[in-house]
């Protein structure tokens, strides 16, 4: 896996000198098993065929709906993980798609599709982006791969998922392998995997949390607010 990881002086270096220093460190002093985030040129043959992470739960033809809102309008957030993959970088990637839609009119009033692979590991990388205005791709313009959900999470994680433009695309932290299921969200069985996702433009934190084998499960504001929450 040579483009993924780093010995002990590129994990130094990357930490001292992406973005300038002024982005967050992109190599997580708690180790990410030595992986290189973000990774400049993922190598095809370090990469499966699908994405089985049981955090991420992307199985091909899989879809979830949850309960949010758009500007007070209440709203179903859709995603849906295609059955073909789409290429990358040279990666047969996994792409997933997600549509905002209005509960009252039905009208879809946001759309993005995350292109993902997993490695060998079980990692999970984030190859590209569409949301509308600001698409990007690993290896064009200098825009390198970052990671989603590592295979073994561990309190402290942290990590980018991606960069463009040597900035951020944003950063993830572990923060709980345990976590109480938020007020109102599906209080189904199963322990959550708590993440912060601080976006690369340096928007508000937000709270995930993810069941093992469910993936995804609710979304809250740094304040605690329920943003998102999985529909049963």
């Amino acid at each position: 896996m040579r483009s993924l990881r780093a010995g002990l002086t590129g994990l130094v270096l990357l930490a001292l000198t992406a973005c300038g220093g002024a982005a967050p460190d992109p190599v997580d002093e708690s180790g990410i098993d030595g992986l290189r985030i973000p990774t400049p040129s993922p190598e095809p043959g370090d990469f499966q065929a699908r994405v089985t992470n049981p955090w991420l739960a992307w199985r091909p033809g899989a879809r979830w709906e949850y309960s949010t809102t758009d500007r007070d309008r209440p709203a179903t957030y859709v995603v849906t993980v295609r059955r073909e993959r789409v290429t990358v970088a040279g990666v047969e990637a996994t792409a997933v798609d997600g549509r905002l839609v209005l509960d009252r009119t039905g009208r879809v009033v946001e759309e993005e599709t995350t292109y993902a692979a997993q490695d060998r590991d079980g990692n999970v990388w984030q190859l590209g982006q569409d949301t509308g205005d600001a698409d990007w791709r690993a290896g064009r313009a200098g825009a390198r791969a970052g990671l989603l959900m590592p295979a073994t999470p561990r309190v402290g994680d942290g990590f980018l998922t991606g960069e463009v433009g040597g900035e951020p695309v944003g950063r993830l932290t572990v923060l709980d392998l345990s976590a109480p299921v938020p007020e109102g969200a599906d209080s189904g069985a199963g322990r959550m995997l708590q993440l912060e996702r601080v976006p690369g433009e340096g928007g508000p934190e937000e709270q995930e949390y993810y069941r093992r084998g469910t993936g995804l499960v609710a979304r809250t504001s740094a304040a605690g607010d329920l943003l998102l929450a999985s529909r049963s």
